[in-house]
């Protein structure tokens, strides 16, 4: 099934051939209706909830990267900052490894529970997007409103520059947030950080040939947050 923009919404032509690549479009931790979509003259997605809580919307498929492309840009120019492409065959293979890329970077321990919360990274800045900081108001109103909630605050980068730079960076990335929620008035025992500098990128850095991928690196230069199992 191909699938492409037509005017205001996506048109599907049925055919036979094999397709490689499809694009997540965005990831929440909360779901949202189709309307989200929509209204924004995109139909035709599907979602999947991954174990880790996080609800994925995707678009496609697509025969070349180029096509593929094509509706990225369209995306982007439609509002939605990140969406990343798919090589089909390289997902078959990661998931013969479990690690496929629908199912998100690699998976936070299980006993970890609820909903996993993601801001962005502008390229080697360790200052969040302010357009994320409503996720952070939200993780903070329910800190705020369950005293015993211990968050922990994961920092990760994309793979530009030397390792032990990025580990760093990824550090001062969960600082940054750490420090948001404490000046907020959170217990700072309550907040636990860990770097992981550029060891899991959530999509491919770069493309087969070495080609960089900008839209890839934006999903890797994050912090996810979590909430802490709480004893009984």
């Amino acid at each position: 099934m191909k699938c492409f923009f037509s005017g205001l919404f996506l048109v599907f032509v049925f055919t036979v051939s094999a397709q490689d690549f499809k694009i997540q479009i965005a990831a929440y931790a909360d779901s949202v209706p189709a309307s989200e979509f929509v209204d924004r003259g995109i139909e035709g997605v599907t979602v999947n909830h991954t174990a880790g809580g996080l609800w994925q919307y995707f678009i496609g498929y697509y025969y070349t990267r180029q096509e593929a492309e094509s509706i990225q840009e369209q995306l982007i120019d439609r509002g939605f900052p990140r969406p990343v492409i798919i090589d089909m065959a390289v997902e078959e293979a990661l998931s013969e490894r479990n690690c496929g890329y629908t199912s998100g970077f690699a998976q936070a321990p299980d006993e970890l529970p609820g909903p996993i919360y993601i801001v962005f990274f502008d390229d080697a800045k360790s200052v969040f997007d302010e357009r994320d900081r409503k996720i952070l108001d939200k993780v903070y109103a329910e800190l705020k409103s369950d005293a015993k909630k211990e968050l922990i605050i994961m920092g990760f980068t994309d793979n530009k520059g030397a390792a032990e730079d990025n580990m760093e960076l990824s550090s001062q990335r969960a600082r940054a947030v750490r420090n948001y929620f404490i000046n907020k008035g959170v217990n700072a025992i309550r907040l636990f950080v860990e770097s992981y500098g550029e060891s899991e990128p959530w999509y491919p850095n770069r493309d087969a040939q070495g080609k960089e991928l900008p839209q890839n690196q934006q999903w890797n230069n994050r912090v996810m947050m979590k909430y802490k199992q709480q004893q009984q």
